[in-house]
């Protein structure tokens, strides 16, 4: 009786309780939660740059830029050991979420005849430096992520974290390529 409950018990805390169940089972829950927090944090900082675009009236748009902080970053995480490709494919993710942000906010700002906002931070001097410590974590924190992200059996823990704080329907974009590393 008692080895037929020892048997029984692990079956039980999977069906009970699915989400308990795959963080015991998720070695690397810490690195995946360290990953969506600072893909969050970034994100945060995307209201602060539309601020100071509708300030200087310059649009969302910048594909020059773009493109050379994809390709800084992704050399970045090539050299830390992450796949050239889906590091490409994770920045250009990251950056189209935050002109996801920043266009719903223009959109909002436009529709209700929004004024020029006082004390914005300086894009160049402080939200800037900003997002590049930022994205230096974060590929420090995809590095240190990397296997969990390849284990079926952590799916459903990066799916909570993912729901949990990237939740917003603009923020979508920079969650995928969490989900294809294969």
């Amino acid at each position: 009786m008692r080895l037929l409950i020892m048997t029984l018990l692990p079956l039980t805390l999977l069906v009970t309780r699915p989400a308990t169940a795959a963080l015991a089972l998720c070695e690397g829950a810490q690195p995946l939660e360290t990953v969506v927090s600072l893909m969050a944090q970034r994100l945060a900082l995307a209201e602060d740059v539309a601020r100071y675009k509708w300030n200087q009236k310059t649009g969302v748009e910048d594909a020059a830029r773009e493109q050379l902080i994809i390709t800084k970053l992704k050399e970045q995480a090539v050299a830390q050991g992450l796949p050239e490709a889906w590091s490409e494919t994770f920045f250009r993710a990251q950056i189209e979420a935050s002109k996801n942000v920043q266009k719903q906010l223009f959109a909002d700002w436009q529709q209700n005849h929004t004024a020029l906002f006082a004390a914005v931070p300086d894009l160049n001097s402080q939200t800037r430096p900003k997002l590049y410590a930022l994205m230096s974590d974060l590929i420090t924190a995809l590095t240190k992520a990397w296997q969990p992200l390849q284990q079926p059996q952590c799916q459903p823990v990066l799916d909570k974290l993912v729901r949990e704080k990237l939740g917003k329907p603009e923020y979508q974009a920079a969650s995928t390529p969490l989900f294809d590393v294969h």
